[in-house]
């Protein structure tokens, strides 16, 4: 997710073209979220027909994101794809977002890589009961880096690489395992500490590579065991009750 974004109009008839821009810079890839605050004066303040021309000519305008990715770029990933034992992919939601969720699925299945979904992803990125599947990455550095042993060649799509949150010692990846980094987001590229990173459309990234990449004869990885479903709670859930409230000071006997 892109950085925080905060607009505060200086006068009421401003409002319009700050909403604008505000709408405009939200959904420009990668997305976030964008915070405007208002005047206090704005619901008191006369809409003319001046004004109102202002605001229309605002809200038809377009903005267009057509970026694309290089037919060599493409070649060149999918020759290290193709070279690599063992590849994995780490996805975000921002491929969802970007609406390349059937053509990756159609990527991965051709790689017959495994597929991750990035820590503290917002969304799983891929269907979490395809046979490709292998589950959410924790976050921290030590605890990613033991999740990805035996990939030789990781390429992570559509958001960071990776979010660390808490500190957990490690390399930040296994080693003889390399890393390729593609996002539409300069920030998250510079910010990386590992890996060749491409800013790039993640669909236009997504399409280009699938256009580069044929059925491949390697062995699909195993599927992931099954997850347990929790069981059906009651509603409404009840408390557990283990200990009454002492004198002073207030605490609770603990539960057994």
């Amino acid at each position: 997710m892109k950085e925080y974004h905060r607009h505060a109009p200086a006068i009421a008839s401003e409002v319009p073209a700050v909403l604008a821009r505000a709408i405009h810079v939200a959904m420009s890839p990668p997305t976030g979220l964008v915070f405007v605050s208002l005047p206090m004066d704005d619901m008191a303040y006369e809409l003319n027909d001046a004004k109102v021309a202002e605001i229309e000519v605002i809200r038809d305008r377009e903005v267009t994101h057509a970026g694309g990715f290089r037919k060599d770029l493409a070649k060149k990933i999918a020759g290290r794809l193709s070279a690599a034992k063992a590849p994995a992919f780490v996805v975000h939601g921002d491929l969802e977002h970007a609406g390349a969720w059937d053509q990756f699925v159609k990527l991965a299945e051709r790689s017959k890589a495994a597929v991750f979904t990035a820590p503290l992803p917002g969304l799983s990125g891929f269907p979490e009961n395809h046979p490709l599947y292998q589950g959410l990455l924790p976050p921290g550095a030590g605890w990613t880096s033991e999740e990805l042993k035996g990939h030789d060649l990781v390429v992570v799509l559509g958001g960071p690489a990776f979010r660390y949150y808490p500190y957990i010692p490690g390399p930040y990846l296994p080693e003889g395992t390399s890393l390729i980094h593609i996002t539409s987001d300069p920030d998250e590229a510079a910010r990386a500490p590992v890996g060749d990173a491409y800013v790039a459309d993640v669909g236009a990234a997504v399409e280009a590579l699938l256009g580069e990449i044929s059925e491949w004869s390697r062995t699909a990885p195993k599927a992931r065991p099954d997850v347990p479903r929790p069981e059906r709670a009651e509603a409404p859930m009840r408390p557990r009750t283990c200990g009454r409230p002492s004198a002073t000071p207030p605490r609770r006997t603990p539960c057994s």
